[in-house]
């Protein structure tokens, strides 16, 4: 049995509509300068048994369109005894904290301040909560993670038609080639099984359901549930496991209701295994 980690943003090009609007340019100066007040924030980086790493270099980018062409003021160091470290700085009550230490997988998150009413802040001059400690978990590299990715989208290529989805034809997809299995594609081998069915009444209302069916009686996934440490690079266990892999299909739902989206299953696992 082949062993792969499946995203669901889309699985298999399951994007049925996109929705786009214009975005005006942004005025010349003055009037582009945003409201800016004081922020702080400290950064505490964690080990995965939540112990402190002191001295581990780290970055954290205080974002400011105003005065930084990258729109971030960048402040760089080195954690203390405690695994900390503390920034400040004017910008829009926005962060982002970097971590890259040798051995372990890179770790990224984003801080928000953005407490209480626009007229606390004006009258604080900073924005609340005012220094807040912020945990960052980093994961040690250990042993080297044999594993094929294909991305949904850009794994493809070939597309199936209009004509395939209406008929609700069921195709056959090869993980290996990251394709259609043949004529639909290039792919010899079918992994999973798959059926697009859409349904359209006009722009605002359609519906547009995908079902996945493991192709072969030894083949079946593994629901992967939320990881801690979900800023880190590494999104998915070291090793896969040799037993488990029970579920046997997947069925998701995309609808417009008079241009309203909801998709079924309303909160998607962080993927599969």
């Amino acid at each position: 049995m082949k062993k792969f980690t499946i995203y669901v943003f889309g699985l298999i090009a399951f994007t049925c509509y996109l929705l786009a609007q214009d975005v005006p340019d942004r005025f010349p100066e003055p009037w582009n300068r945003e409201e800016n007040y004081r922020m702080k924030v400290t950064a505490r980086v964690i080990d995965e048994n939540r112990q402190p790493l002191a001295h581990a270099p780290i970055k954290i980018k205080i974002h400011n369109v105003n005065d930084y062409k990258d729109e971030y003021n960048d402040m760089n160091g080195l954690t203390n005894a405690k695994g900390e470290f503390s920034a400040e700085g004017i910008g829009r009550g926005l962060a982002k904290i970097e971590v890259q230490l040798k051995d372990y997988y890179p770790s990224e998150k984003t801080v928000t301040c953005y407490q209480g009413t626009a007229e606390q802040i004006r009258a604080e001059g900073k924005y609340l909560p005012w220094n807040p400690v912020v945990d960052v978990m980093v994961k040690k590299v250990m042993k080297p993670i044999p594993m094929l990715v294909r991305l949904a989208w850009g794994g493809c290529k070939s597309w199936i038609t209009p004509e395939q989805k209406q008929m609700g034809m069921e195709l056959k997809w090869d993980l290996i080639e990251g394709d259609w299995v043949k004529p639909e594609g290039k792919g010899k081998c079918a992994d999973l099984l798959v059926k697009f069915t859409t349904s359209r009444t006009d722009d605002k209302n359609h519906v547009a359901n995908l079902e996945i069916r493991m192709a072969n009686p030894d083949d079946g996934l593994i629901v992967l549930q939320e990881l801690p440490g979900e800023e880190s690079h590494l999104k998915f266990p070291r090793i896969a496991p040799n037993i488990g892999y029970e579920l046997k299909s997947l069925t998701f739902r995309q609808r417009s209701v008079n241009g309203v989206l909801s998709t079924i299953p309303t909160k998607i696992p962080k993927g599969y295994l």
